[in-house]
């Protein structure tokens, strides 16, 4: 029996002392390993990226342009082509696509700058919204997001459909649950944030949770420590790095065990300081 493990990740985003560090490092000993680092897009590359996302061929001089601008990045082009769309310079009319001659073109100078670009196209309310589902991770529940923001389930449905449209996050199928397009969104969202309102969101994401997973908000014990330590509510953090860590140690996963106990006891430390 053969089995084969395919996982994808951007090496810009496993810092220094990330778990993922550590996996790889033990998989690279196996012989079957393999590692593929994935190159950027050619100029032909981004010509048919656009044309899936206009279903037309985009002239050659704004082809290029995108491509040296974007260095072939594929995140970026795509953000820069739906900004294009967003700002209305790139437009549907009378059963075509009209394209802006370069020298109307200012194209936005980092993808977050691509990234905040779209978002302010929004409503207040919906990056309101999209600022709260940041906190709660890539991925996040629909129920969870509706018990933090205190709306009632239609106005958060009329906020999401503003932002899929816009292609900002897509549904996962099946599961009443939603995720940021890419990871990109996410971060820019988050970071976006005061200190001081992320941790007021962090606290009310933790409580949201914990409503959301009665009567066992155990089952959820990573997720409410992460959030209740980012929060500054430490004695709730650690009640739940405890208990993260005890169902890490009942499955043999010491490691893992071990760095709960440490956080928790980080946050005991933090109340008598």
């Amino acid at each position: 029996l053969s089995l084969l493990l395919v996982g994808i990740y951007s090496d810009s985003e496993v810092e220094r002392g990330h778990l993922l560090r550590e996996t790889l490092r033990d998989l690279s000993a196996q012989p079957s390993y393999q590692q593929i680092t994935l190159g950027r897009l050619t100029l032909e590359d981004v010509r048919q990226v656009l044309y899936c996302i206009w279903k037309d061929t985009a002239p050659d001089p704004l082809v290029e342009k995108i491509y040296h601008h974007t260095g072939g990045n594929p995140f970026y082009v795509e953000e820069v082509a739906q900004g294009l769309m967003d700002d209305g310079l790139v437009v549907w009319h009378e059963g075509e696509w009209h394209f802006p001659e370069l020298a109307d073109l200012r194209l936005p100078q980092s993808v977050r700058d691509a990234v905040l670009r779209r978002i302010e196209h929004l409503s207040q309310d919906t990056k309101n919204l999209l600022s709260q589902a940041a906190v709660l991770g890539q991925t996040f529940a629909f129920e969870a997001l509706r018990e933090m923001s205190s709306l009632t389930r239609w106005e958060v449905l009329e906020h999401l459909d503003a932002a899929l449209e816009r292609n900002l996050i897509q549904e996962v199928p099946g599961e009443n649950m939603l995720r940021f397009r890419h990871t990109e969104i996410q971060y820019v969202l988050y970071e976006s944030l005061g200190e001081i309102r992320r941790r007021m969101l962090h606290r009310r994401a933790g409580e949201a949770l914990e409503v959301c997973a009665q009567p066992e908000p155990e089952q959820i014990a990573k997720a409410l420590a992460r959030h209740f330590e980012e929060a500054g509510e430490f004695e709730r953090g650690a009640r739940y790095a405890l208990t993260a860590g005890r169902q890490a140690q009942a499955t043999y996963a010491n490691r893992t065990a071990r760095l709960w106990y440490e956080r928790a006891l980080w946050m005991l430390l933090q109340l008598g300081s």
